[in-house]
């Protein structure tokens, strides 16, 4: 059995960004469930939950070496940046800590593996 040799290895800064990305959701996923979100409306808890779903199979992707997994890390940001201003609670932290993972992550896209 022969393995491709093109298999590339991830980029330490892309692990610790994988490992804060999966503690980050770790962390939100609960608030999705709490009552004040229920409070502002009856439709954010499941668009939150499938946000964050999308968010956490994007870095999947990244801690594989996958461009899909930056596409649709982008992809998750700006729907949640989007639900976020519709219902008034934008947090700056949140943006620029998704903007430096960004970053992070388009350093490395040109070297991530284009197939799923």
């Amino acid at each position: 059995m022969a393995f491709s040799s093109t298999i590339k290895k991830r980029p330490i800064l892309l692990s610790i960004v994988c490992i804060i990305s999966y503690a980050w959701i770790a962390v939100a996923f609960p608030s999705i469930f709490s009552p004040a979100v229920k409070k502002i409306s009856e439709w954010l808890p499941a668009v939150l939950g499938i946000i964050l779903a999308a968010n956490f199979m994007s870095i999947v992707g990244i801690w594989h070496f996958k461009q899909w997994g930056v596409e649709m890390y982008v992809i998750s940001f700006f729907a949640k940046q989007i639900v976020y201003i519709l219902i008034d609670d934008i947090s700056i932290i949140s943006i620029c800590l998704s903007a430096v993972f960004i970053i992070c992550f388009l350093i490395y896209y040109k070297q991530m593996d284009k197939n799923l």
